[in-house]
Protein backbone atom coordinates (compact mmCIF):
# COMPACT_ATOMS: atom_id res chain seq x y z
CA UNK A 1 0.00 0.00 0.00
CA UNK A 2 2.89 2.71 0.97
CA UNK A 3 4.55 1.56 -2.34
CA UNK A 4 2.04 2.33 -4.31
CA UNK A 5 1.10 5.89 -2.47
CA UNK A 6 4.45 7.04 -2.87
CA UNK A 7 4.38 6.24 -7.14
CA UNK A 8 1.52 7.54 -7.02
CA UNK A 9 2.77 10.73 -5.74
CA UNK A 10 5.44 10.67 -7.87
CA UNK A 11 3.82 10.47 -10.76
CA UNK A 12 1.06 12.43 -10.40
CA UNK A 13 3.41 15.84 -9.43
CA UNK A 14 5.73 14.45 -12.81
CA UNK A 15 2.03 14.54 -14.67
CA UNK A 16 0.99 17.92 -13.79
CA UNK A 17 4.38 19.34 -14.66
CA UNK A 18 4.00 22.24 -17.41
CA UNK A 19 7.40 23.85 -17.50
CA UNK A 20 11.32 23.20 -16.73
CA UNK A 21 13.81 25.00 -15.48
CA UNK A 22 17.20 24.58 -15.09
CA UNK A 23 19.21 26.66 -12.08
CA UNK A 24 22.76 27.48 -11.41
CA UNK A 25 24.28 25.89 -8.35
CA UNK A 26 24.47 27.54 -5.36
CA UNK A 27 27.67 27.29 -2.80
CA UNK A 28 27.25 27.51 0.49
CA UNK A 29 28.70 30.61 0.85
CA UNK A 30 26.72 31.89 -1.72
CA UNK A 31 23.64 30.39 -0.18
CA UNK A 32 24.10 31.77 3.89
CA UNK A 33 24.09 35.23 2.55
CA UNK A 34 20.42 35.22 2.52
CA UNK A 35 20.65 35.15 6.01
CA UNK A 36 17.91 37.69 7.68
CA UNK A 37 20.01 40.97 9.64
CA UNK A 38 18.35 39.95 12.89
CA UNK A 39 16.16 37.32 14.63
CA UNK A 40 12.39 38.43 14.41
CA UNK A 41 10.44 40.22 17.30
CA UNK A 42 8.31 37.91 18.67
CA UNK A 43 10.63 34.33 17.23
CA UNK A 44 9.11 32.87 20.30
CA UNK A 45 5.03 32.70 19.05
CA UNK A 46 6.28 32.00 15.48
CA UNK A 47 8.16 28.80 16.31
CA UNK A 48 5.73 27.58 18.67
CA UNK A 49 2.90 27.91 15.38
CA UNK A 50 5.12 25.70 13.10
CA UNK A 51 5.51 23.23 16.22
CA UNK A 52 1.93 22.89 16.31
CA UNK A 53 1.62 21.34 13.19
CA UNK A 54 3.85 18.29 13.86
CA UNK A 55 1.45 16.27 15.64
CA UNK A 56 -0.10 16.30 12.29
CA UNK A 57 2.86 16.01 10.24
CA UNK A 58 3.09 12.11 9.53
CA UNK A 59 0.27 12.60 7.08
CA UNK A 60 2.51 13.83 4.44
CA UNK A 61 4.96 11.41 4.45
CA UNK A 62 4.99 8.63 2.53
CA UNK A 63 7.94 6.62 4.42
CA UNK A 64 10.08 6.74 7.22
CA UNK A 65 10.67 10.10 8.12
CA UNK A 66 12.07 13.38 9.97
CA UNK A 67 11.29 16.69 10.75
CA UNK A 68 13.11 20.04 11.77
CA UNK A 69 13.09 23.86 11.84
CA UNK A 70 15.14 25.54 10.29
CA UNK A 71 16.45 29.06 11.83
CA UNK A 72 17.67 31.57 9.00
CA UNK A 73 18.46 33.83 11.21
CA UNK A 74 21.18 31.89 13.13
CA UNK A 75 21.48 29.23 10.68
CA UNK A 76 20.90 26.71 13.03
CA UNK A 77 17.76 23.70 13.33
CA UNK A 78 15.90 25.11 16.17
CA UNK A 79 14.23 22.21 16.80
CA UNK A 80 13.84 18.14 14.98
CA UNK A 81 12.43 14.93 15.62
CA UNK A 82 11.27 11.68 14.39
CA UNK A 83 13.76 9.15 12.76
CA UNK A 84 16.30 11.68 12.39
CA UNK A 85 18.57 9.18 14.15
CA UNK A 86 17.65 5.87 11.93
CA UNK A 87 18.04 8.24 8.41
CA UNK A 88 21.37 10.23 9.16
CA UNK A 89 24.61 9.01 11.05
CA UNK A 90 23.64 11.34 14.00
CA UNK A 91 22.04 11.83 17.01
CA UNK A 92 19.45 14.34 18.36
CA UNK A 93 21.12 16.70 20.21
CA UNK A 94 24.09 16.72 17.60
CA UNK A 95 21.28 18.16 14.72
CA UNK A 96 19.07 20.50 17.58
CA UNK A 97 20.76 24.24 17.84
CA UNK A 98 23.63 22.95 15.14
CA UNK A 99 24.81 24.91 12.32
CA UNK A 100 23.03 23.80 9.23
CA UNK A 101 26.36 22.80 7.92
CA UNK A 102 25.72 19.16 10.38
CA UNK A 103 23.35 18.00 7.62
CA UNK A 104 24.63 19.81 4.78
CA UNK A 105 27.79 17.60 5.42
CA UNK A 106 25.78 14.28 4.93
CA UNK A 107 24.32 15.45 1.67
CA UNK A 108 25.89 13.70 -1.65
CA UNK A 109 28.45 16.06 -2.76
CA UNK A 110 26.78 16.03 -6.35
CA UNK A 111 23.36 17.04 -4.80
CA UNK A 112 24.36 19.70 -1.96
CA UNK A 113 24.87 22.88 -4.18
CA UNK A 114 21.75 22.27 -6.45
CA UNK A 115 19.55 22.03 -2.93
CA UNK A 116 20.86 25.00 -2.17
CA UNK A 117 19.74 26.35 -5.51
CA UNK A 118 16.52 24.93 -4.93
CA UNK A 119 15.79 26.91 -1.31
CA UNK A 120 17.26 29.78 -2.89
CA UNK A 121 14.77 29.80 -5.67
CA UNK A 122 11.74 28.55 -3.22
CA UNK A 123 12.71 31.68 -0.94
CA UNK A 124 12.60 34.52 -3.50
CA UNK A 125 9.60 32.61 -5.61
CA UNK A 126 7.92 32.96 -2.43
CA UNK A 127 9.26 36.42 -1.23
CA UNK A 128 7.46 37.84 -3.62
CA UNK A 129 3.73 36.71 -2.83
CA UNK A 130 1.39 37.66 -0.45
CA UNK A 131 1.20 35.54 3.09
CA UNK A 132 -1.85 34.27 1.69
CA UNK A 133 -0.33 33.08 -1.68
CA UNK A 134 2.16 31.07 0.16
CA UNK A 135 0.23 28.62 1.86
CA UNK A 136 -0.77 27.50 -1.38
CA UNK A 137 2.96 26.44 -2.67
CA UNK A 138 3.82 22.78 -2.45
CA UNK A 139 7.39 21.73 -2.85
CA UNK A 140 8.86 18.16 -3.19
CA UNK A 141 12.98 18.43 -3.47
CA UNK A 142 14.87 14.78 -4.20
CA UNK A 143 18.06 14.35 -3.19
CA UNK A 144 20.80 11.92 -1.45
CA UNK A 145 21.38 11.86 2.05
CA UNK A 146 23.87 9.40 3.73
CA UNK A 147 22.13 6.66 6.06
CA UNK A 148 23.98 5.24 9.25
CA UNK A 149 25.63 2.72 7.41
CA UNK A 150 27.33 5.18 5.10
CA UNK A 151 25.28 4.51 1.79
CA UNK A 152 23.12 7.01 0.00
CA UNK A 153 19.55 7.47 -0.08
CA UNK A 154 16.66 9.24 -2.00
CA UNK A 155 15.02 11.79 0.43
CA UNK A 156 11.86 13.80 -0.71
CA UNK A 157 12.06 17.14 1.10
CA UNK A 158 8.77 19.16 1.51
CA UNK A 159 8.37 22.89 3.42
CA UNK A 160 5.61 22.34 4.71
CA UNK A 161 5.30 26.00 6.53
CA UNK A 162 7.55 29.14 6.34
CA UNK A 163 7.58 32.38 8.02
CA UNK A 164 8.47 35.69 6.32
CA UNK A 165 9.42 39.05 7.52
CA UNK A 166 8.22 42.05 6.39
CA UNK A 167 10.66 41.93 4.12
CA UNK A 168 9.86 39.30 2.64
CA UNK A 169 12.97 37.48 3.84
CA UNK A 170 12.52 34.07 5.22
CA UNK A 171 13.14 33.28 8.67
CA UNK A 172 11.47 29.58 9.95
CA UNK A 173 10.78 26.67 7.99
CA UNK A 174 9.29 23.64 8.83
CA UNK A 175 10.94 20.79 6.72
CA UNK A 176 9.77 17.11 6.26
CA UNK A 177 12.53 14.73 5.23
CA UNK A 178 11.04 11.54 4.02
CA UNK A 179 12.77 8.10 2.71
CA UNK A 180 11.55 7.54 -0.78
CA UNK A 181 14.24 4.54 -1.52
CA UNK A 182 11.78 2.56 -1.72
CA UNK A 183 10.17 3.90 -4.81
CA UNK A 184 13.09 5.79 -6.29
CA UNK A 185 16.52 4.08 -6.85
CA UNK A 186 18.01 6.54 -9.80
CA UNK A 187 17.65 9.90 -11.37
CA UNK A 188 18.85 13.34 -10.58
CA UNK A 189 18.34 16.55 -7.64
CA UNK A 190 15.12 17.86 -8.58
CA UNK A 191 12.70 20.11 -7.47
CA UNK A 192 9.15 20.60 -8.25
CA UNK A 193 6.47 23.85 -7.34
CA UNK A 194 3.10 22.96 -7.18
CA UNK A 195 0.97 26.34 -6.99
CA UNK A 196 -2.28 24.87 -6.08
CA UNK A 197 -4.35 28.27 -6.83
CA UNK A 198 -4.21 27.15 -10.44
CA UNK A 199 -2.61 23.31 -9.85
CA UNK A 200 0.10 24.39 -12.77
CA UNK A 201 3.46 22.26 -11.62
CA UNK A 202 7.15 23.31 -12.64
CA UNK A 203 10.23 21.48 -12.36
CA UNK A 204 13.31 22.69 -11.67
CA UNK A 205 16.51 21.17 -11.73
CA UNK A 206 20.19 22.47 -11.14
CA UNK A 207 23.46 22.68 -13.17
CA UNK A 208 26.76 24.72 -14.20
CA UNK A 209 25.78 27.69 -16.22
CA UNK A 210 22.73 30.24 -16.44
CA UNK A 211 19.31 29.68 -15.87
CA UNK A 212 16.97 28.51 -18.46
CA UNK A 213 13.64 27.61 -18.85
CA UNK A 214 11.38 25.79 -21.49
CA UNK A 215 7.63 24.60 -21.36
CA UNK A 216 6.05 21.77 -22.09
Amino acid sequence: MLLHAGHDLIHQTLAMVKQTRILPKVNVELFSRQKPNAPHPDADHLLAQLRARIEHIHTFSIGRYFWFIADTTSFTHADAGGALEEMLPLQLHEFVNAPAQVLFQHMHPEDAEKMFAFSKYYAMHCSNLLEDERKHIRTSIFIRLKNKQGEFYWALIQYLDAVFNEAGQLLYMLTLVTDVSHVKQGGVASMTLLDLRDNTSRMFFSFNGEAKESAH
